[in-house]
């Protein structure tokens, strides 16, 4: 089955790529729940958070996403993460749909 690689800017302006088939993927649905769960427990949620960027983006755009959000104050805010995350995925779902 061939990839169907789709591009995503999120509000802030951030592009990538990414499968659009990667929401059929187990791993990154335990992500997502995990992920979930920053509400309840913070350190469990963080790991999905790490996860899920790593599956979803791979490591060089998962650089550019850290440095694209980095404040002035050298951080990336975990918050703003969660954003740019949402805003992937239903761009993905979006795409998908047309």
């Amino acid at each position: 089955m061939e990839d169907k690689i789709r591009t995503i800017t999120t509000e802030s302006g951030f592009t990538c790529e990414v499968d659009e088939e990667f929401l059929d993927d187990y791993e990154i649905v335990e992500a997502i729940a995990d992920l979930a769960e920053i509400q309840t427990d913070g350190a469990a949620g963080l790991a999905g958070l790490k996860k899920l960027l790593d599956l979803m983006l791979g490591k060089e755009q998962k650089k550019k996403l850290i440095e694209h959000l980095r404040s002035i104050h050298g951080r990336a805010k975990t918050s703003e993460m969660q954003k740019e995350i949402t805003q992937i995925i239903a761009g993905l779902g979006a795409a998908k749909k047309n």
